[in-house]
């Protein structure tokens, strides 16, 4: 089973996301003993369930891929948040709350990529200003609001990447 993850150490990706995501889900307390690697990429994935991302928050690598992912609960965020890896990729997901950016933010690891959202509402600006880790990437984003942007300056990390922003607003509704 382990063949159906694209690890990024091989030059071939084995099976369709369909054959990853029931692999997973079959095999998922597996997961928490493989060594093999420490990049675990799961970008064929389109959702993960609470008790999925409880079983990938058990795998012992550093950097896990889950750019398939095009939302989150806030029960599997909260989940996921348990991973003691370092970087933590979820640029697949379009938007996230304020309560999903909360869960996110109790993750521990030190790079947290989300660069497909386009918007950060306020709320969710202030959730992603308490977590603790050193580099942000929101490279999504076009437009920030400068309560947004004055939420975000709260965060006391070290590289704050937006490099998809083209203007500040100072629209409330935003």
């Amino acid at each position: 089973w382990l063949h159906s993850f694209n690890i990024h150490s091989s030059k071939e990706s084995w099976h369709s996301s369909y054959e990853i995501s029931t692999n997973l889900r079959q095999h998922s307390q597996s997961l928490s003993t493989w060594k093999a690697s420490t990049f675990l990429s799961l970008d064929g994935l389109k959702n993960l369930s609470p008790k999925e991302c409880k079983a990938l928050s058990t795998w012992d690598g550093e950097h896990l891929y889950l750019n398939g992912l095009k939302s989150i609960s806030a029960e599997s965020a909260c989940a996921l948040a348990e991973w003691q890896g370092s970087l933590l990729e979820l640029n697949g997901l379009k938007s996230i709350s304020a309560v999903k950016m909360q869960a996110i933010s109790c993750w521990e690891g030190l790079h947290l990529s989300i660069n497909g959202i386009k918007f950060l509402s306020i709320k969710s600006a202030k959730e992603l200003s308490r977590w603790q880790g050193n580099v942000v990437n929101l490279d999504g984003i076009k437009s920030l609001s400068v309560d947004s942007a004055l939420a975000l300056s709260e965060w006391h990390g070290n590289i704050l990447n937006l490099n998809g922003i083209q203007s500040l607003s100072t629209n409330e509704a935003m």
